[in-house]
């Protein structure tokens, strides 16, 4: 080895040597040419040096090269392995040479190349898996059902029709509720606990994703017949009806599906979702349950639209007019209207029951709310030139008003453009927006603080309990019409109207009875101690010129 070495050493220095010879040499007889020094003897002893130098220089490259062409044949080699991708070429890193220094630098920097490339394919991987899943839950989210969906539909279409895969869009019912009243990390919780359950239901071979806050989707393929889907559907429904356990806290809730089925529900992915959309709709009308899609939802979904086509219309022209029912006292005094909308077209008027559903659920009911607002607060101006200042009226407000931006704004211009007073100016709220809507009630609270009151709408058919409306900001209780009806001839509606009166009376609430229709009614509401009648008996809903004739008349 130390003659290896040596030699090695020796090599070096001799080729240092030369060529400082003939780096010498050059140098000199470039300093006389520059000078421009004459030709002498001293010339030739230059030149000579010179050219030994020169001779020299070749001998060792002759002598030395063999060895290095070889290392430059290894590290050619190389080079055109990585050119074609290969970055982990072999490299002869043994040389203790310039050639070996080239090598091993030349391997570090692979080395170092290869590690930033396995991170960044980590970083990408896990990039793509975000872009893909849904953190919360860990599922696969909107963007990787969509080109789940596409390929499901691709492959159904060209299977048999014994072959079906059904899509079930799994809605969590009021599950809002749980965010605002309990917190977001309840509510995070839940969510975790819905997607663990339903994935116990749904065989490996099911696809489950997280499309939005409270919406699922399970791809179910290789069904023996579309309507298998419905025992799928009714597996997750029961599941997801057992109480959550969060912590100290019990959640109760309850799910609504919509089926479709693929690919004869729609000519396109599209489709299918969206008709699934349709029968989750008709779904949710009831809440815990779930729907097929059928032609006949379809129907009822373009009529839809057109509605909703027509009511955009209607609000930007301002199509619709206050009518005003009176609310009378056991003695048939007029104490007030409550103020009802009607939507006005060529072929009549349109009631409320077949549009503010859909003007709830597109938000058209905040510029319709608005100006039932302005219509009240305008004919309290009227009543109180006429000298009639002690007539109230009741205006129907929606969640999404009281929920909305700026309301106590446009409540506040209103109320001061027409000079209103809180005492005449109330409002009715729906028992079941009560029992939903924690900053709903909040803005209750705030408006009660400026004077104004609330009464609970058909009461007896939403969620509420009395024992909850004791801690409920409301001073009214109005009965709905369903149990008027039965009063005279129903026992149980009976008891159920003496029932919510007496405790109402004890928690130091007033009751309205709506859908009053005859004098049997009303004699039985009289016996039960009723404080205020509302209904056709007394008067059927007037536009504002007859409501005012009425009036001028008493």
């Amino acid at each position: 080895m130390r003659g290896k070495r040596s030699f090695s050493h020796d090599r070096s220095s001799l080729t240092l040597v030369v060529s400082a010879l003939l780096a010498a040499g050059l140098a000199a007889c470039g300093v006389g040419l520059v000078l421009g020094l004459p030709w002498g003897p001293g010339w030739a002893e230059i030149f000579v040096l010179a050219l030994l130098g020169i001779l020299l220089e070749l001998g060792a490259i002759f002598l030395l090269g063999r060895r290095k062409k070889r290392q430059l044949q290894n590290l050619v080699k190389a080079a055109k392995r990585l050119q074609e991708g290969d970055f982990n070429p072999d490299l002869d890193t043994q040389p203790q040479n310039d050639l070996g220094l080239v090598a091993k630098g030349l391997r570090f920097l692979l080395d170092r190349f290869q590690h930033n490339q396995l991170e960044q394919e980590n970083l990408l991987d896990e990039l793509r898996h975000q872009a893909y899943h849904d953190e919360l839950t860990g599922l696969p989210n909107r963007k990787f059902f969509v080109e789940r969906l596409l390929a499901h539909f691709q492959l159904a279409s060209r299977l048999s029709s014994s072959n079906v895969t059904a899509l079930l869009l799994v809605n969590v019912d009021h599950f809002k509720a749980v965010n605002d009243t309990l917190g977001f990390s309840v509510g995070d919780k839940v969510l975790q606990i819905v997607t663990q359950r339903v994935k116990n239901q749904i065989r490996q071979t099911d696809e489950l994703f997280r499309l939005e806050a409270d919406g699922f989707a399970v791809l179910a393929s290789a069904l023996s017949h579309g309507e298998d889907a419905a025992l799928v559907a009714q597996k997750i429904l029961t599941a997801l009806e057992a109480p959550f356990q969060v912590g100290e806290r019990l959640v109760h809730l309850t799910a609504s599906i919509g089926i479709s089925r693929l690919p004869q529900d729609g000519f396109n992915s599209a489709e299918v979702y969206k008709n699934a959309e349709t029968a989750l709709s008709e779904a949710q009308k009831e809440r815990g349950t779930f729907r097929f899609f059928t032609m006949d939802m379809q129907y009822r979904a373009q009529e839809r639209l057109q509605t909703i086509t027509r009511l955009h219309a209607a609000v930007r022209a301002k199509a619709f007019e206050a009518f005003y029912q009176v609310q009378v006292d056991p003695r048939g005094k007029i104490l007030g209207a409550e103020v009802l909308a009607r939507w006005k077209t060529s072929d009549g008027y349109i009631l409320p029951d077949h549009f503010i559903t859909i003007a709830e659920e597109t938000n058209l009911i905040l510029p319709l709310g608005r100006q039932m607002l302005e219509a009240a607060a305008s004919f309290l101006a009227k009543l109180r030139e006429m000298g009639l200042t002690d007539l109230e009226l009741w205006v129907n407000l929606s969640v999404r008003q009281l929920q909305s931006e700026g309301f106590d704004q446009t409540l506040d211009k209103i109320v001061r453009n027409w000079n209103v007073s809180p005492r005449v100016l109330k409002f009715e709220i729906t028992e079941g927006a009560l029992a939903e809507e924690a900053r709903a009630l909040k803005q209750i609270q705030t408006l009660r603080n400026q004077g104004f009151s609330f009464a609970v709408d058909d009461f007896g058919t939403g969620y509420s309990s009395l024992n909850r409306i004791k801690i409920l900001p409301v001073d009214i209780l109005k009965i709905d019409r369903s149990f008027v009806a039965g009063l005279a001839d129903k026992k149980v509606d009976r008891d159920l109207v003496e029932a919510i009166v007496t405790l109402a009376h004890d928690m130091g609430l007033k009751v309205v009875a709506e859908g009053v229709e005859n004098i049997a009614q009303k004699l039985i509401l009289d016996e039960l101690g009723c404080d205020v009648y509302q209904g056709n008996l007394f008067g059927e809903p007037l536009n504002e010129s007859d409501f005012l004739k009425v009036l001028k008349a008493l």
